[in-house]
């Protein structure tokens, strides 16, 4: 992945989420980089990050077009976006979108494969204002982003491993209690009791 073009393209797309006021995470291996190595990491091959599933709308996709992205959202479940594919010269950036369930205080996101970890997020994770120093600007993270990197990658985050075995603790969720999430998520007018892949990064 070219650096200097992933810096731009990241630094494009977090300015179209804040022009709209929309509150957007650095996630998976993007975030890994930022805390562990204050840069990309030097095999990831493109970006990741996160806004709430109340925040998006299919309008954005022509904000992004605009700004000579391609733009696909995905829905790996019928009538529920799970991410926007963001592609400009070459890399692409995933955009997970966060459900958030109150009954558990968890955010579910929508991965085709659903685990403990890439599925769901503690709630307390996306409260509260929190910021890196990433390419000579700040991103907002999960906060704080150590406890959502342990999360993901285990409690050896901080030793870089160019392979999946990281992902050895995730357990399936039964798709029952996954499909309980969403089918209870109200689709219009919903209220969040707090403001505030698919794919996966290679640790």
């Amino acid at each position: 992945m070219n650096k200097k073009t992933a810096k731009k393209n990241l630094l494009g797309i977090k300015s179209i989420f804040d022009k709209h006021h929309i509150k957007f995470w650095l996630a998976h291996g993007i975030l890994l980089g930022a805390v562990r190595e204050k840069d990309f990491i030097s095999y990831d091959f493109d970006l990741d990050g996160a806004i709430l599933a109340k925040d998006w709308s299919p309008s954005l996709c022509s904000q992004f077009m605009a700004q000579k992205f391609s733009c696909i959202t995905k829905r790996n479940y019928p009538n529920r976006p799970a991410q926007m594919k963001l592609v400009k010269h070459g890399i692409s950036a995933h955009i997970g979108l966060k459900y958030y369930y109150a009954p558990e205080d968890i955010y579910f996101s929508l991965p085709k494969s659903p685990t403990n970890r890439n599925a769901t997020l503690p709630g307390k994770l996306l409260r509260g204002d929190c910021f890196v120093d990433f390419l000579g600007t700040k991103f907002r993270v999960p906060n704080p982003p150590e406890e959502y990197l342990e999360w993901l990658y285990g409690k050896n985050w901080k030793v870089p491993i160019n392979d999946l075995s990281w992902q050895k603790e995730w357990k399936k969720i039964s798709l029952k209690k996954y499909l309980q999430w969403f089918d209870r998520y109200p689709t219009h007018g919903h209220h969040h009791k707090h403001h505030h892949q698919h794919h996966h990064k290679k640790k």
